[in-house]
């Protein structure tokens, strides 16, 4: 990561820690102009989205559209798999999606447990 990105990261915690949404929002926003999108930044966006207070600002179909998108990028990513399920079960009362998303982390996180047994008894 950059000294560029590291500075926008570092200004995005301050922003996030000082409660300011809608800063931490436009600063997430630079960084992801500067660098590749990554299904964590995604989520951070979904997340801050979430947590607006402005009724003016973005709406959840931009929050679900985000982790859409980051679970695009990287199906296997139990943290967004389990934001996903998380979101169609609290934000949205959709259990229909919420089962499909946690039967699919539960579907990678076996995946991986397999994958972890394999390599630990083969040494």
């Amino acid at each position: 990561m950059s000294e560029g990105n590291r500075a926008k990261l570092q200004a995005l915690k301050i922003l996030w820690q000082a409660r300011d949404i809608t800063g931490a929002l436009a600063k997430l926003g630079e960084l992801k102009g500067a660098s590749n999108v990554s299904p964590y930044l995604l989520a951070l966006e979904a997340s801050l989205i979430q947590l607006q207070d402005d009724e003016n600002g973005r709406h959840l179909s931009d929050a679900e559209q985000c982790l859409l998108e980051a679970h695009a990028i990287d199906p296997k990513d139990l943290g967004v798999l389990c934001d996903l399920s998380h979101f169609y079960d609290a934000v949205m009362g959709d259990a229909v999606n919420a089962a499909r998303f946690a039967k699919e982390f539960l579907k990678v996180r076996d995946r991986l447990s397999e994958g972890i047994e394999e390599i630990a008894n083969a040494g």
